[in-house]
């Protein structure tokens, strides 16, 4: 599926990012952390919110910028990862 990363629709790549999220694994943080720089704001917040779902501590660094996202939603999302990888 990571191919699809790449895919022109941002609901593609927002469904990529969130079964990444659910398959979970060390592999996947990767790719969500590339998927946190993505231009549209909802593939951000996924990707954001399937860090926090593998409340992995290596997602924490990829995590801090996005706290200074544009979008108040991906903020939010960023916020709530890091309290999950925290716990």
């Amino acid at each position: 599926i990571l191919p699809l990363l790449g895919d022109v629709d941002r609901c593609t790549r927002a469904a990529v990012v969130e079964a990444l999220g659910r398959l979970g694994g060390p592999d996947a943080i990767e790719p969500l952390s590339r998927a946190l720089q993505d231009e549209a704001w909802e593939v951000r917040s996924a990707a954001a919110q399937s860090l926090g779902r593998l409340a992995d501590s290596g997602a924490v660094d990829p995590l801090v910028p996005t706290l200074e996202d544009a979008d108040h939603d991906v903020r939010l999302a960023a916020a709530q990862a890091l309290g999950q990888c925290a716990d």
